[in-house]
Order: structure tokens, then C-alpha cells, then sequence
């Protein structure tokens, strides 16, 4: 009378074990057997010889832990997955940040040079040579205006040294001096940590070719690194070229038809880069990023 059952608590088994003994279980019971404890007459079927309950209790009472090398495995693919998605979020978070930087800094320079014209402080009739007469005009009429953390005529200290800066092709950028980019530049630190170039550049022509810019007065080059000394350290990522003309701030490539624009940013050195990233509502290319 009484029927006959299997108690797996005999046994330590593993969850992987237990899984396969379950798995065979289940086809036995499928193909062979009936659940159920006696028969419709109420006498003992002999062909249930196994108590399915006994194996659940013992499925979830049974202590469980990870092995060792289940730990390390384990650990070995949340470091592969790290190393694989880190720098790429790393990346996105800084290219955001640079994003957002790069329209605060404008608006900095364009407000400045807003407040100079109403205080009558044009720069039009200065020369590249006029170098007293461009830092004494620096000084009265962008000072007044601009907080700066430290201040270089034509000095070290306040850019990048020479080689540091490359455009998009990997070359340096064209006027690559020891005080900065250009010839009797002026360059400081905005409190944000961002880098200024100021030039005043009288070369009308090549200030077309090289920079997009149609002007019939001479123009305030700016070029801004907007994170500093902190990398990339590249026009067109990190380094943006603009100008102050009689229309007012300007980026590089303004003069330029979109196409053009988008050209020089994606194929050729990214002077123009900032006009792109205005077109493209305050946002770099990807696959400028990527460059």
C-alpha cells in the first residue's frame, strides 16, 4: 500500500544538475507516467515512483552559491563590456559638454564686442603692425567689458604651445606661433577655463579663402578653445574659428554655401566647422567627432 518515493535531498546537486534532473523528470512524467497518488480504485500505482513535490522543496530550500570560476567569468565579462562602452559614453559626455561651451563662449565674445561698439571703441583703422595701438585699444575697450583670468600680448602662456593644435587632417593650423596663432596676437583665459585668440587681420583676400569671410574692413580673427588646455585640442572639435566684422560676429565658412561649409567640415581641415555647427542647431557632427 504504501508508494514508493525519491527524496533528491540525499544529494547535493548543483542548480545546473538539478535543471537536467528536472528536464528528464518532466520527460518521464510526459511519456511514461501519471501524477497522482493512488489510482481510481484507491490502490497504489507502482509506476509513480517518483514524488515531484519532494524535488521542488528541495529545488528552493537547497543552498546555492556561485563557484569561483562562475565569479571570475562573470567578472571578466563586465570588464570586457566596460572597456567596450566606458570611453564611448565617456566620449558623448564630453562632446556635450564642448557643445554647450562652444555657444556660451560665442555669446561671451559677441556681447563684449557689442558693448565696444557702443562705446564707440572700433578697431577698423588698426593695422597687424599697429602693435601698441592694438593692445592699448585691447585693453580700454574689451577689458572693460570681458572678465579674464590672465592676460598675454604676444606672449606664452595664455595658448597652446606650438604643434599642439592640428585641423581635422592631422596638420597644424596655419599661423602655429610661439605666442599663439597669428602675429602680435592677444590671447587670455576666460574664468571658464576657455581659451581666446584676438588678431586683428587686415588681409581681406586670404581672409576669403582661408576663412570664409567676405569683409571690405579689416576683422577681428577669434579663435576659441573652449575646454582649454584639456584634448582633443582640434579646429573644428574643440577649436573654433570666428571673426568680428561690420556685419557684426560671424563664424568661419559664413560667406559659403552650406555645401561648402559642410565639405570643409567633414572632408577637409574644419575651419569652418563652426558655421556647421550653427546650421546644425548648436551640435557637432558625429562623424566630425569621430574624425
Amino acid at each position: 500500500g504504501t508508494c514508493l518515493k525519491l527524496n533528491l535531498s540525499a544529494f547535493q546537486l548543483s542548480p545546473f544538475k538539478c535543471n537536467v534532473i528536472l528536464n528528464l523528470i518532466q520527460d518521464l512524467l510526459s511519456n511514461r507516467f501519471r501524477l497522482g497518488g493512488r489510482n481510481d480504485k484507491g490502490k497504489c500505482n507502482h509506476k509513480e515512483l517518483i514524488n515531484l513535490s519532494t524535488y521542488k522543496l528541495i529545488h528552493f530550500r537547497q543552498k546555492t552559491a556561485f563557484t569561483l570560476a562562475e565569479v571570475l567569468i562573470t567578472l571578466g565579462i563586465i570588464g570586457v563590456v566596460a572597456a567596450m562602452t566606458i570611453p564611448t559614453l565617456a566620449a558623448g559626455i564630453q562632446k556635450q559638454k564642448i557643445e554647450t561651451q562652444v555657444k556660451a563662449d560665442y555669446s561671451v565674445i559677441q556681447q563684449t564686442m557689442r558693448f565696444m561698439e557702443y562705446d564707440d571703441g572700433g578697431f577698423y583703422s588698426l593695422k597687424d603692425h599697429d602693435t601698441a595701438a592694438t593692445y592699448e585699444w585691447f585693453k580700454n575697450n574689451i577689458l572693460s567689458h570681458l572678465k579674464v583670468s590672465h592676460v598675454c600680448y604676444n606672449q606664452a602662456g595664455c595658448w597652446h604651445k606650438p604643434n599642439v593644435v592640428k585641423d581635422l587632417n592631422g596638420a597644424k593650423f596655419l599661423y602655429d606661433l610661439p605666442a599663439g596663432p597669428g602675429l602680435n596676437v592677444i590671447t587670455f583665459v576666460h574664468p571658464n577655463g576657455s581659451y581666446f585668440s584676438l588678431d586683428i587681420w587686415d588681409g581681406l583676400a586670404s581672409l576669403k579663402d582661408r576663412f570664409g569671410i567676405d569683409s571690405k574692413v579689416n576683422v577681428l580673427l577669434i579663435l576659441i578653445d573652449v575646454n582649454g588646455a584639456v584634448k582633443p585640442n582640434v579646429i573644428g572639435k574643440d577649436i573654433y574659428i570666428m571673426a568680428w566684422t561690420e556685419n557684426g560676429l560671424v563664424p568661419a565658412g559664413a560667406d559659403k554655401t552650406s555645401q561648402e561649409v559642410r565639405n570643409n567640415c567633414l572632408q577637409g581641415n574644419g575651419y569652418w566647422c563652426l558655421k556647421h555647427v550653427i546650421n546644425s542647431g548648436w551640435k557637432i557632427d558625429d562623424k566630425v567627432w569621430r574624425h
